[in-house]
């Protein structure tokens, strides 16, 4: 069950009070990788739309969301953020691997190869 703060009455995710909620609950480096996550997902999906007429950022959000109430590592979280930004955006992942890590690259190439089965 998803906390009601995490969203505004728009619907949409609330940053702010998520990234707040983490900073109680996760050290800072994982914090900071996440902000990181976030702010380039922002750049690249902000205004990139999916299928689902939702942005990319918007839908990272959402995945980011299900992962931490799974209580997964900040790598994944941030692969979620990430994962709608490479897929639908012009965010690569060369460039996941530069700006992040090559662990969080091969995650997502990771969920491309699961999305790939299901078709």
């Amino acid at each position: 069950k998803f906390e009601q703060f995490y969203y505004q009455k728009n619907g949409l995710v609330d940053q702010e009070a998520w990234i707040h909620h983490l900073q109680t609950r996760r050290p800072a480096s994982e914090v900071n990788l996440i902000q990181h996550g976030l702010s380039i997902a922002k750049i690249a999906g902000e205004h990139v739309y999916t299928p689902t007429s939702e942005s990319a950022l918007e839908q990272g959000l959402q995945i980011a969301l299900i992962l931490e109430e799974l209580n997964l590592d900040s790598e994944s979280l941030c692969t979620g953020l990430l994962y709608p930004c490479v897929r639908y955006a012009e965010f690569k992942l060369e460039d996941v691997s530069e700006q992040f890590s090559e662990n969080i690259a091969h995650m997502i190439a990771g969920v491309f190869q699961m999305d790939a089965m299901r078709d």
